[in-house]
């Protein structure tokens, strides 16, 4: 997989929350068609939780996580 890194603009935190986790889950399901497995390391803090609450809410197969 590339890394690939793009300047986005959001009209509001709510609207960039939304943009990340649709980036984010667009990214995991990319890796799970092409690898089976997807790596994801996430930032602490409270300032991503609206982003992660939404990736957390689309579908995804969360059962195969493994934690770190």
């Amino acid at each position: 997989m590339t890394l690939e890194l793009r300047w986005c603009e959001h009209r509001n935190a709510a609207a960039m929350a939304l943009g990340l986790a649709r980036a984010l889950h667009d990214a995991i399901t990319a890796a799970l068609a092409e690898r089976g497995v997807a790596t994801l390391a996430l930032a602490g803090g409270t300032t991503p939780w609206p982003a992660y609450q939404q990736l957390a809410a689309r579908p995804l197969p969360w059962r195969s996580e493994e934690r770190r």
